[in-house]
């Protein structure tokens, strides 16, 4: 779990430090490819964890299925950005604020 939200968090701040999202849709698609490709791993890692178990990671889970939903899109549509980049901005607050570690 601790590698896997090291991962994911590593990816949301890289993102951060980065360029951001130009303001014209359809250019952010491969930055949040690559916020979300972690957060498919730390969701797997959520799953495994069955010493902390699933009421915990409610929020958690609320937000993952968020940042699939505006992936679902296939493409960066510019209202999808608020559910992938901000739920996974979220994701990574819920995460320092809830260590399982």
């Amino acid at each position: 779990m601790a590698e896997a939200t090291k991962t994911f968090q590593d990816a949301a701040a890289g993102f951060d430090a980065g360029d951001g999202c130009p303001k014209a849709a359809a250019e952010c698609w491969e930055q949040m490819k690559a916020v979300v490709e972690p957060a498919r791993e730390l969701r797997k890692a959520v799953n495994a964890d069955k010493q902390t178990g699933p009421e915990f990671y409610s929020p958690a889970y609320a937000l993952l299925d968020n940042m699939a939903d505006g992936m679902d899109v296939g493409e960066d549509a510019f209202s999808n950005r608020p559910a992938v980049l901000g739920s996974a901005h979220d994701l990574s607050d819920w995460l320092d604020e809830h260590p399982t570690q």
